[in-house]
């Protein structure tokens, strides 16, 4: 080693002096986040790095304020809004709506012109009787999108199936002549 020179602790950093840096003894241009090559060896974790996360897991209480902190900052962060070329074809009816990566959406949607629909007064309960017909409903889905192709909302809509019920007069086929 040579002369005069002196080396840091490992367990305390130095100002050259050998007395430990604290706030009062900082000398000058010191800087609270720089970077140093001293190692302090207190903030070495004494186990392997297999339990960094068993450790961080078991001072939780300690953490509860940053991670309040962290998911309320998460949740003001703008969503990313879906193009029309990323969302997939709206499905065809309820059975491929159950398997639809939009569920949710599309259960909300129903949910809202459903409640809508009986706000509305469109819809009576009363008793069957088998001499009546009833008038079978489906649901539509669709995608809105705004002027730029993103998605807007999702939308269900309740209808009746016309396509089983016949006419006394055979309407489609004028439009065929025709």
């Amino acid at each position: 080693m040579t002369p005069g020179l002196t080396t840091p602790s490992t367990n305390t950093l130095t100002n050259g002096q050998n007395s430990p840096i604290d706030e009062d003894n900082r000398p000058p241009g010191w800087r609270n986040n720089e970077i140093s090559s001293f190692l302090d060896e207190s903030n070495i974790l004494p186990r392997s790095r297999r339990n960094a996360h068993a450790v961080a897991l078991q001072e939780v209480n300690q953490l509860s304020g940053y991670y309040a902190a962290l998911s309320s900052a998460y949740l003001t962060l703008p969503k990313k809004r879906l193009h029309r070329d990323e969302v997939p074809e709206p499905p065809k009816g309820y059975n491929a709506m159950l398997k639809h990566p939009y569920l949710i959406e599309y259960k909300q949607a129903m949910l809202k012109e459903f409640n809508g629909l009986m706000d509305r007064g469109t819809f009576e309960y009363k008793e069957h009787s088998n001499d009546e017909k009833l008038v079978l409903l489906m649901w539509v889905y669709a995608n809105k999108f705004d002027e730029d192709g993103f998605l807007t909302n999702f939308k269900a809509k309740l209808v009746a199936r016309g396509d089983l019920y016949k006419t006394e007069e055979e309407t489609y086929a004028a439009t065929l002549a025709a």
